[in-house]
């Protein structure tokens, strides 16, 4: 007998599969898939977040040394622009979602545009950090799970 957790990812995986037919991955937006069976974008979330922060930490760990020497060790080679690269599209990933006001604080476009290439370099620069320290896979998962919650709910996270 399958579990109520089991059935519900097999609901999402299933509503994701018919919004990226209808619309096409790119133009796919998880409020689709959420409103499609009728739960929050949250929901999804917490169903798939282990899966996919154990995938991210498999690849990181695994070619580690090739990614610091793409995004840093790169002087000369056709990857001495990767890191502005990466940021660039992190900008233009997230430029359809941008405002000018927030709840905490009001921002003009051209303000946000530099706040987001200053947080893009951040995580990046905080993921190269990782990378570079020899540890057990269990450190890099607990650190890169820590900087995940810094990220998605910032400094007050990591102290609840």
């Amino acid at each position: 007998m399958q579990s109520k957790k089991d059935e519900v990812k097999q609901e999402i995986e299933s509503a994701a599969l018919k919004v990226f037919f209808q619309k096409g991955f790119s133009d796919a937006k998880m409020n689709d898939i959420a409103d499609e069976i009728q739960i929050s974008v949250g929901n999804i979330y917490t169903y798939f977040k282990s899966a996919i922060v154990q995938e991210q930490i498999t690849i990181l760990t695994k070619y580690s040394r090739q990614i610091v020497i793409i995004f840093e060790k790169n002087k000369g080679t056709v990857y001495s622009n990767a890191k502005n690269e990466l940021i660039d599209l992190m900008i233009e990933t997230k430029r359809p979602y941008i405002k000018d006001h927030y709840k905490r604080y009001e921002i003009g476009t051209e303000e946000n545009m530099i706040l987001l290439k200053i947080i893009a370099n951040n995580v990046i620069n905080m993921i190269l950090d990782l990378l570079k320290h020899e540890m057990s896979a269990d450190s890099r998962k607990r650190i890169f799970e820590a900087l995940s919650l810094y990220w998605l709910d910032g400094l007050k996270s990591l102290n609840e």
